[in-house]
């Protein structure tokens, strides 16, 4: 997950999506370096809540790592896969554990 890593494949992510283009798309070099302050901390997108709405999940779990590590968790994986198995073999309605998920079970029931 270096800055490396992220550059390298963001060019392997844009140039399969050009290739079903007609028309290019904007350099992804310059639009990561564009954006990449706006995603450190002190930027737009790190700010207050606005990190819910511009990192996924996998983001926010990567960047608990070390904190998992200090709980005895291997990784974000290993963390992760903890939340899914109890998840799965709770007796309990998940979907009252949460508002939005009771919310969305209501939607999909509709």
């Amino acid at each position: 997950m270096t800055e490396v890593n992220c550059k390298a494949e963001l060019n392997n992510i844009i140039k399969q999506y050009e290739q079903r283009l007609s028309s290019p798309r904007p350099n992804p070099n310059e639009e990561f370096e564009r954006l990449l302050p706006t995603c450190k901390p002190g930027g737009s997108r790190f700010q207050n809540q606005n990190y819910k709405t511009f990192f996924a999940g996998k983001d926010l779990l990567y960047g608990m790592r070390e904190e998992l590590s200090r709980f005895g968790f291997q990784s974000p994986v290993v963390f992760r896969d903890s939340i899914l198995k109890g998840i799965e073999e709770t007796v309990e309605d998940v979907w009252m554990w949460l508002p939005e998920w009771n919310s969305l079970r209501e939607l999909l029931l509709r």
